[in-house]
């Protein structure tokens, strides 16, 4: 959790028509996450100020209200917010916002413990937009949340950043005055259930659970979605769990740090997913769309894709690794293309930059066949014994696999 942050806000006076710079003051605004204020009611939460932390002390029905989100570029929220195990529902935005869209539109703080159930974010825009079910932008940790609902996004200029749980997550490096004191922040046992529609005129970067990651470490989530992308001028970047991930920010610093690895672990993925981009680049994962470093390791996913586009970059794991460390990984599923100039295609990777070192993954495909190594058989992923002597995953992990591939 954070403590404490200043922030110092210089001013000068200006006298007649020149300037003469006086003696700078400070204000400082204290970001307090040591005392949390209570949310009892829809009122009390449309009403939090940005610098304070909140505990949430009811369920919140939202419905019959347009949704503002909570915090935006210029004044996020900085604070934590502890949900308490309780439930908000029916959040509802369609009105567009320029920007920022979810419950809260940008946080530094830290969000954590309660259900957003039957969301319904559906707007049209011109403008950058990151949209995520719990939050548009991030710069905390998101931990123990759960969103259920739709997503639905028409940008007809620009880029869009799109998840369930968040659309842009990552670990702020304004304040880093030593890299050894990195930390980075985490999205950590996380479910979301639902659905994202998008049609963007520029980049795509959607996720069932985050649309781009950047520097965070991701760990423990679930996400069960259908992805409905159509990117029209530019490339489209897609995952079953991230769309566009990068956990590199220590590479430079291998000297300094002992761990240079970012991860995305122990996460379990079923995606359903549809993607067109007409003039560019289709790039898909069944877990990640793209991954630049950082290490992904003792994963689960299962897709299964329609994908379409000029030219198509995809592979049942990740769809283009730029020197991403893989180990452990499982994944299941059906890849169909519909249409395509050129195809780079895989059973783990569509694109691989190498530097995989001594890794393992597995995967079991009818479009890839029993030929590539790693290939494990359905009956064996039906049993614990290949969990436990193969990958070394616990049973309580291995089972929610189990299970998934069983429905």
């Amino acid at each position: 959790m954070k403590k404490y942050l200043t922030i110092i806000i210089l001013f000068f006076s200006l006298v007649g028509c020149g300037f003469n710079a006086t003696t700078p003051t400070t204000e400082a605004t204290i970001i307090d996450i040591d005392n949390y204020l209570e949310v009892f009611t829809v009122e009390d939460l449309m009403n939090i100020e940005m610098n304070k932390s909140y505990i949430l002390m009811n369920d919140l029905d939202l419905s019959d209200i347009e949704w503002q989100p909570i915090g935006d570029f210029s004044s996020p929220f900085l604070g934590n917010f502890n949900g308490n195990g309780y439930t908000i529902s029916n959040l509802t935005i369609s009105e567009n916002n320029k920007d920022y869209y979810g419950l809260f539109g940008f946080v530094k703080g830290d969000i954590f413990d309660f259900r957003l159930v039957n969301i319904n974010i559906d707007y049209e825009t011109k403008y950058l937009s990151y949209t995520g079910g719990l939050v548009g932008v991030s710069q905390g940790s998101i931990e123990d949340i759960e969103v259920e609902g739709t997503i639905k996004i028409n940008n007809s200029k620009s880029n869009v950043y799109a998840g369930l749980l968040v659309g842009l997550s990552q670990t702020p490096l304004d304040n880093l005055k030593d890299i050894a004191d990195f930390s980075a922040e985490f999205i950590r046992k996380n479910q979301v259930n639902g659905s994202i529609e998008v049609e963007s005129f520029g980049f795509a970067f959607v996720g069932g659970l985050i649309g781009k990651s950047f520097n965070t470490t991701v760990i423990g989530n679930y996400a069960q979605t259908n992805l409905n992308v159509v990117s029209l001028e530019q490339t489209a970047y897609l995952g079953g769990l991230i769309g566009h991930n990068y956990g590199g920010i220590l590479k430079s610093y291998a000297d300094q740090v002992d761990e240079t690895n970012i991860a995305v672990e122990n996460n379990i993925v079923k995606t359903d997913l549809i993607v067109d981009t007409v003039l560019k680049n289709s790039v898909v994962g069944g877990l990640i769309g793209y991954n630049g470093f950082g290490m992904v390791k003792n994963n689960f996913s299962i897709i299964d894709a329609n994908i379409a586009g000029e030219t198509i970059i995809s592979g049942l794991l990740i769809g283009e690794n730029w020197h991403g460390l893989t180990d452990k990984n499982l994944v299941i599923g059906e890849l169909l293309f519909i249409e395509q100039e050129e195809m780079q295609i895989g059973h783990f990777f569509g694109k691989d930059y190498g530097e995989t070192e001594e890794s393992e993954n597995y995967y079991n495909s009818g479009y890839f066949g029993t030929s590539h190594e790693g290939f494990v058989l359905l009956t064996d992923l039906r049993s614990l014994n290949f969990y436990n002597d193969t990958l070394g995953w616990d049973d309580s992990f291995s089972n929610k696999v189990i299970a998934l591939i069983s429905e």
